[in-house]
């Protein structure tokens, strides 16, 4: 179960992540920040990290893709970034973690998949936020992933929804 459940990314405020003593965010990339299509930020996303950065939090990219396409959409950012990150397994998270210097109270992971993204978090002892997946454009193994979900997400309906 994720500690959080919100819309989307941008429902995450400076006011609610320091509310919830927030200061570091671990953030996977695809249908969480951006589309598999599409290569680089959008100018609204970049607009969101920034203020992020300018409020003084740390921000890292954890992501199950390859290499070359983490690079390429964070080449205009500079953040960390971890590719090929195998999660559920925490590895590559507590490796973001110990980059940004943060305690795992201090630290989210945010992403679209419970199997991945909420679970490597929960093992990494960090807190976690689910985000609604951004399409529905998915390959045949993520939709099962999706299906394999609903329970999960059925219990997740009666959390608050910031």
């Amino acid at each position: 179960m994720p500690d959080l459940w919100v819309s989307s990314v941008y429902d995450l405020t400076v006011e609610l992540l320091k509310s919830r003593n927030i200061r570091g965010l671990i953030l996977d990339i695809d249908n969480t920040l951006a589309t598999y299509d599409e290569p680089e930020p959008s100018y609204k996303l970049k607009k969101w990290l920034k203020n992020l950065q300018d409020n003084g939090f740390q921000i890292s990219f954890v992501s199950n893709n390859k290499k070359v396409r983490v690079d390429s959409f964070n080449q205009s950012l500079s953040f960390d970034a971890y590719a090929r990150a195998m999660k559920p397994f925490p590895r590559n998270i507590k490796k973001a973690l110990k980059a940004q210097g943060l305690l795992p109270n201090e630290t989210a992971m945010v992403g679209d998949q419970i199997f991945t993204d909420v679970m490597g978090g929960n093992f990494a002892g960090v807190q976690t936020i689910l985000v609604d997946y951004i399409s529905a454009k998915e390959s045949i193994g993520f939709k099962v992933k999706r299906w394999m979900e609903r329970p999960i997400l059925r219990r997740c309906e009666k959390m608050d929804r910031a």
